[in-house]
């Protein structure tokens, strides 16, 4: 499903629902919901670098295990930049583990894992 948002799309993909059945089934309603919000947290880090560098999202997904974006002209923009976007999102998961660490061990747990999971070099 495509939804037109300004200038941007946004695509659910549809296995997104399937894993919110999946979630109702097995009661596992909280996890997902702490996972969901880790996660939108996370891309909300590449997100605010990316409009910071003055580049542009042409799609955001929502797919069964979080989220991701495409940036407009992806190709043209510098190694830096993309450097800087790539790390905004776990620098971003292992502030909001350190501060809600003494709140909540759970939720602290997940974004440090988000953050650790996202260092693993994959791609070019």
């Amino acid at each position: 499903m495509l939804f037109r948002f300004g200038k941007m799309y946004i695509s659910i993909s549809i296995y997104f629902f399937a894993m919110i059945i999946w979630v109702i089934f097995f009661h596992r309603i909280n996890e997902f919901i702490y996972c969901l919000i880790a996660l939108f947290l996370h891309e909300l880090g590449h997100i605010f670098t990316i409009y910071c560098l003055k580049e542009k999202i042409s799609v955001f997904y929502i797919i069964p295990f979080g989220f991701s974006c495409r940036l407009k002209n992806q190709s043209k923009i510098g190694k830096d930049k993309i450097f800087k976007i790539i790390l905004a999102g776990p620098v971003t998961s292992f502030t909001v583990a350190g501060l809600v660490f003494l709140w909540t061990k759970e939720f602290a747990l997940v974004n440090l894992i988000i953050g650790i999971f996202n260092l693993i070099p994959i791609g070019n």
